[in-house]
């Protein structure tokens, strides 16, 4: 069998069958790097206004990985950020989604 040259096929591929297959997830912008040490892995980025929190959990159940949390200021706004790292179907998926600090505070209060 021969070897595939191109490794953003296998992430490209990986992708239409997790888009495929949980439709119910929120949409991100997705990039597949094409080479260095993160070739063929995928991207998924999201800039939120509400609480990201919910968006960041439902990936999670369906990727696995870990979730880190940090604080960001962007375009002087501070932001919650959430980073995960997780392996879906051998290819390497890495999630950035971000929220205003202020959506996290109106949550708890909302509850």
């Amino acid at each position: 069998m021969a070897t595939n040259s191109n490794p953003q096929l296998g992430a490209a591929t990986a992708l239409v069958q997790l888009l495929t297959e949980y439709p119910e997830l929120r949409r991100l912008d997705w990039r597949v790097a094409s080479n260095g040490f993160f070739a063929g892995a995928l991207a998924g980025d999201l800039l939120m206004r509400e609480d990201a929190r919910p968006i960041v959990a439902a990936w999670r159940v369906v990727l696995g990985g870990t979730v880190r949390e940090n604080a960001v200021t962007f375009k002087g706004e501070e932001r919650c950020a959430f980073h995960v790292e997780a392996r879906w179907r051998d290819v390497r998926v890495d999630l950035h989604v971000s929220c205003p600090v202020s959506a996290l505070a109106e949550t708890a209060v909302a509850a």
